[in-house]
């Protein structure tokens, strides 16, 4: 690999993100605006070309999301790097037409799921729902009950996955479905002590739903394990109701002593580069950031492995698509050729499960990634 600044002409990546309305997470941004620079700087870019981020900002509404799609069509990017975008499934058809294809961590929308112009680095959405259960039957949970929003795709991904799966671990299970946009929390936590279950929690809970779950839970009486998918602003916010708190990453954690000495290389890279463009405080906590610099990390390294040579919009999704084994950064092994979970855009089926800590930090509760496949 070459090292030092590139200089050719710019790859223009499009960089979608919720960003300055009453919900707004710059530090996604953040992370790959590090990574990117770190890229340019220190890694000769892509096969000799900087990366450009052109960023756009969203609000959550799918009139934002159709807008930045325009935008990255008018300024002629290679392809569009999703930050956090509830709205994203709107701007897929738009840039599938204009050939640009679509990166990212996780889905934000069921179409990101299937979409063939879409390839996200993360853990599948039926591997996330999943693994928590393995952990749970191992840990010696008998019961474990879910929370998930009142949609089509859940109610699936219960019948086709989360069902079928527990019974072959033992588990009584039972799945309480809410609405994600008026769900009252004390009547969905006490559905939920009604089953007395061992374990109470969601596999793909909005940090907004975790805020008010977890107390919710908490009031309810239970004395068990809670598990609060990915979020993590809980943590800072609830202060002791977060202590051991469960929730799921598909990285290593950077503040985390648990991270294995082998990875210890990619923190300090990580916190190098935050520090970099000053932004070293959303490295010394856990924050969005990371998820987002590690994608952009691994979008440009899986390019120059591959030659860096033709980066039109369809060369880039066909090298991705064909990405196998490859080890992403501070992640596990991924492969994006559509085998990580059959019918899912995600490249990923391995995740750890950490707890959250009085300090407010997560440590991670399992040595290594747990491997999932489909009903254990």
């Amino acid at each position: 690999m070459k090292t030092g600044a590139a200089t050719g002409e710019p790859l223009k990546i499009g960089f979608s993100n919720l960003e300055g309305g009453a919900i707004s997470l710059p530090e996604v941004r953040y992370g790959a605006e590090a990574a990117v620079k770190l890229i340019n700087e220190k890694r000769n870019g892509v096969g000799g070309r900087p990366i450009e981020l052109v960023p756009c900002a969203v609000d959550a509404s799918p009139e934002s999301s159709v807008d930045c799609a325009n935008k990255f069509v008018e300024a002629g990017v290679q392809a569009v790097e999703l930050g956090v975008d509830p709205s994203a499934d709107a701007m897929l058809p738009i840039l599938s037409d204009a050939g640009i294809p679509v990166f990212g961590h996780a889905a934000f929308g069921p179409q990101q799921r299937q979409d063939p112009n879409v390839v996200l680095f993360g853990v599948s959405a039926p591997a996330a729902g999943l693994g928590p259960l393995q952990y749970f039957a191992e840990q010696g949970a008998k019961s474990v009950v879910y929370f998930l929003a009142d949609t089509p795709s859940s109610r699936d991904f219960t019948d086709s996955v989360l069902d079928p799966s527990a019974k072959s671990l033992g588990l009584k299970f039972k799945v309480i479905y809410y609405s994600a946009t008026a769900a009252d929390w004390s009547v969905l936590a006490a559905t939920a002590m009604s089953e007395n279950p061992d374990v109470i929690g969601s596999p793909s809970a909005s940090e907004v739903d975790c805020l008010s779950m977890i107390p919710a839970v908490q009031t309810a009486g239970h004395k068990g394990p809670i598990f609060a998918a990915a979020c993590s602003l809980f943590s800072t916010i609830l202060g002791p109701a977060a202590v051991g708190v469960l929730t799921y990453s598909d990285l290593w954690s950077p503040t985390d002593p648990n991270t294995p000495a082998d990875r210890q290389a990619e923190v300090a890279m990580y916190k190098d580069a935050m520090k970099a463009i000053d932004q070293s405080q959303f490295a010394e906590k856990d924050s969005f950031a990371l998820g987002w610099f590690a994608d952009t990390m691994n979008f440009a390294r899986i390019l120059t492995e591959d030659g860096g040579g033709d980066l039109s919009g369809s060369a880039i999704l066909k090298t991705l698509k064909s990405t196998k084994n490859f080890e992403g950064f501070l992640g596990p092994v991924i492969s994006c050729d559509g085998s990580a979970w059959k019918g899912e855009t995600a490249c990923g089926n391995q995740l750890l499960l950490f707890k959250t800590t009085e300090s407010g930090v997560r440590n991670a509760v399992t040595d290594k990634f747990i491997v999932v496949s489909p009903q254990g």
